[in-house]
């Protein structure tokens, strides 16, 4: 069967067809602060997915972001805090108003906060987040691994 005729043109017809999986997004369905406190919302939403709610404060500024909760999706809502480019944040639990833990300093020098994936607060199931409002990266940890680098703010 040649998938091209006799002047060397493709025979559409005769192409072969075979769908590519694509892999389901990841999606964070709990994140906790230190103290246990789920940082899931539902008074926010991302393509169906409850987000990520935390309170924010740059400069004298105070307000809400919530982050979508899959993987990949750069998007956020705010709530009484405009966004500034390039600016870094303090995140504090909504529940408990504590400033959340502190991970690692980033490569662009912010430093990077720390997410748990479930209520043990173990340090090798967590995401961590740079408070630098565009850089790129936040992280998955799983098992001492880093799963992958992506973006939330």
């Amino acid at each position: 069967m040649d998938i091209f005729d006799k002047s060397g043109r493709l025979n559409v017809e005769k192409l072969e067809y075979s769908p590519v999986s694509v892999p389901a997004p990841v999606v964070v369905k709990h994140l906790y602060c230190h103290n246990g406190h789920d940082l899931i919302s539902p008074r926010a939403s991302f393509k169906g997915e409850n987000g990520i709610l935390l309170k924010s404060v740059i400069d004298k500024s105070e307000g809400m972001v919530a982050l979508s909760p899959v993987f990949g999706d750069n998007s956020r809502m705010t709530i009484d805090i405009d966004l500034i480019d390039n600016g870094i944040y303090k995140f504090f639990c909504p529940e408990c108003q504590e400033q959340l833990k502190v991970f690692s300093n980033c490569v662009c020098g912010a430093p990077r906060i720390i997410l748990f994936a479930d209520k043990s607060l173990n340090i090798n199931k967590c995401v961590c987040i740079c408070t630098r409002l565009g850089c790129d990266e936040s992280c998955i940890i799983s098992s001492e691994d880093i799963i992958s680098t992506f973006n939330l703010l």
